[in-house]
This record gives structure tokens, sequence and C-alpha cells, in this order.
């Protein structure tokens, strides 16, 4: 089809909460060029739907109801039909000439929706797929396939690859600049002294976040560098996961006393980035690490586990370090390396905010999807 208007895309979500995927999804609906990109989003309401209608996105109040669980198998027709139906009515109404789909339970909605309207799916992979049945159906129902790493292009299957499309997470710089009176106030209010080391991780609290593994870094590094202390960002982002975060305070607190501060969800992470000393991320099987780059633009370095999304983040040696997925030893070792060495930090976060601003732009990826848009409807 030729088209002589701005494409009408409309992005879904089920997210309530703003984590790593919502947060690039935002970008993209603020930096979207309206010349040829005309977009909208449905979502249900709360967190998300809030923030993109506070940045001017037109906004769609959509039902798109968990799937998975015992307790949801006899009303699962009863949602998936509905929320089909919902956004069936949007395209339609909307004239919608793309469904972009941003997480996995919205893409089951998606594809059908946009397959039974006559619109292009476009799925939008945020994480490490296992081979599944819904790994083959997606990869088979989209005309356009985004990941945002490497990791999860080569994850994909054969008759996924001619449609997939790399591009990366952007984080807008100046929003994270690192910031002195910021790190004086941050640190203040959580009692750190200005000659303390402040260690911290930043990211929704579950499981596979590693958040875990880092109060068990943080032990071995609180054994042989007395002025280290450490700083855990983030709440559960999701009901299942509160006796989790219930656990990780009483281990904090057991291992660590009062040298380990849980300050539970921040709406200020640039300023807690900025901080920091250094910023362990201990994700198993990132997909990518949104908050690496963040760090790294506000000249923290950075520390990971290897395997996924941060071996494409992180330039080893440059701007930060990469160890075996799950030895918190090595973890350790690593840290305690950095800490002894503050111009090697310093000289880590400078290359560190040059690589966010030269990889990570997101005015250039958002470029990079229109352009896929376009190619689907010309």
């Amino acid at each position: 089809m030729i088209t002589h208007r701005p494409v009408r895309v409309l992005f879904v979500d089920h997210a309530d909460f703003l984590g790593g995927a919502e947060q690039s999804l935002l970008e993209v609906l603020r930096l979207v060029d309206t010349a040829k990109i005309n977009a909208a989003l449905a979502c249900p309401d709360g967190a998300l739907m809030r923030e993109a209608r506070s940045q001017g996105t037109r906004v769609f109040a959509v039902n798109l109801g968990q799937m998975r669980g015992r307790r949801n198998l006899m009303s699962v027709p009863f949602k998936l039909i509905r929320g089909v139906f919902q956004l069936i009515q949007i395209i339609r109404r909307e004239k919608m000439d793309i469904v972009h789909s941003n997480t996995m339970r919205a893409s089951i909605y998606s594809a059908l929706a946009a397959h039974l309207s006559g619109a292009k799916f476009v799925w939008h992979v945020h994480d490490l797929y296992r081979s599944s049945p819904y790994l083959w159906l997606m990869s088979r129902l989209a005309h356009a396939i985004l990941t945002n790493s490497q990791a999860a292009a080569r994850l994909m299957p054969s008759i996924a690859q001619s449609k997939t499309t790399v591009i990366y997470h952007g984080v807008t710089m100046p929003n994270f600049a690192p910031s002195a009176p910021a790190r004086e106030n941050v640190r203040s209010e959580l009692g750190v002294q200005s000659d303390e080391l402040l260690i911290g991780n930043v990211g929704w609290v579950a499981p596979w976040k590693g958040q875990q593994e880092f109060i068990e870094v943080a032990r071995l590094i609180a054994r042989q560098c007395p002025q280290a202390r450490f700083v855990l960002v983030g709440a559960a982002s999701d009901e299942r996961y509160a006796v989790y975060e219930q656990d990780l305070r009483a281990l904090g607190a057991r291992l660590l006393g009062d040298r380990l501060i849980f300050t539970g969800a921040r709406s200020d992470v640039p300023a807690v980035l900025s901080a920091l000393d250094l910023l362990l991320h201990c994700a198993k099987r990132e997909p990518f690490g949104r908050v690496l780059v963040e760090a790294m633009a506000t000249q923290v370095p950075v520390i990971a586990f290897s395997g996924g999304g941060p071996d494409e983040i992180i330039a080893h040696g440059a701007t930060g370090l990469l160890v075996d997925a799950g030895d918190v030893a090595a973890m350790a070792r690593a840290a305690l390396e950095l800490l002894a060495e503050p111009d090697r930090r310093l000289a880590m976060g400078v290359a560190g905010r040059e690589r966010a601003a030269s990889v990570f732009e997101p005015v250039i990826n958002v470029r990079r999807i229109e352009d896929r848009y376009l190619s689907l409807v010309t």
C-alpha cells in the first residue's frame, strides 16, 4: 500500500508499571516523527497510561488479562476474546495500519487483533526466549520483529530471522547527566558519608534480576572493604514476588545489617545513580539491561554477569567489567579491584558516558523503528 498520510501505529502493552520495556516505549512515543507516524497506545489504566498521557500520547484503555496460572485456566477464553475484541474496535475505528506489541502477553492479543483487522503486526521482543509453541506462533504471525539485543535475535527460530531487526533501547542523555548536587543530596538522605563508597543495584525486584546474588556479592565486598555501603533500589514488580522481597530484606539484615539500604521504588533514578560509585547488575539471562546504559550515561562504572544484553552494552575493561554469569566471588573480586582504583573508576565513567551517547542515542534508534514501519506499508 502506498500511503500519503502518517502511518497509524497502535502500540499495545499490558503492564501497569514502568519497567525497562515501558520506559523504552515511552521514549519511542515521545520522539516519533509525527510527520511520518501517528502513534497511539492501548494499555490498562495505570502508571504507563498516566505517563504516556502526560507526554501527549493518545491512549486507549484495554483489559489484557493474565492468561497463565492454574486459577486463570477457566477464564482464559473469555479474557482473550474480550481483549482481542477491544483492540479490534480501536484498530478499525482509528484505521490503524500497524499494531506494535511491546510485551509478551500483549503480543498474543495484538497478533490476533491485527490479523483479524487486516493490520500489520510488529512483535517487539524484550526477552531471551527458549524454544516454545509461543515463540514459533509469534514468529509466524509477525510481519516484522524487533529485538532489543543481538542475544535475543540469535534465539529466534529460523522462520523469524529474515523478519528480525535489532534495535537497542535508547536513553536520553540529558536526563542522566552526572550531578554533584544530586549525589550529595541522595547520599545525605541515605546516611552515606563522603568518605564511604556506595555500591548499588537498581531494578524491579524479581528472582531473575539477581537481588539475592547482589547481597551475596555485597557480603564478600564488605569483609574486605570497611568503607563500602550498599543500596538496593526497587520494589517487587508483581505480587508474586512480595515474599521474595521480604526474604531479601531479612537476608540483607542478617548478612549486612545497616550497611545495606533498601529504598524501595524511586522516581529519581538519575539522582540515585549519581550517588553511586559502582553499579552491580546481577540479572540472570538479561535480554538487554537498560539500567546499565543509564548508569554509564551518569558516568558510573558498571559490573555485570556476562551473557545476553550486557555483553553488547559494556565495553569490557573500558566502560565496566563482565564476569561469568552467577559467579558472585568473581564479581566481588572485580568490584574490590575497582573500588581500590578511583582513577580507573573515573576513566570508566567518562568512557561509559561517551559510549552511551554514541551507541544508545534514542533518536537514532527511533528513526530505525520508523523506517521499519514504512517498509511494511509502502
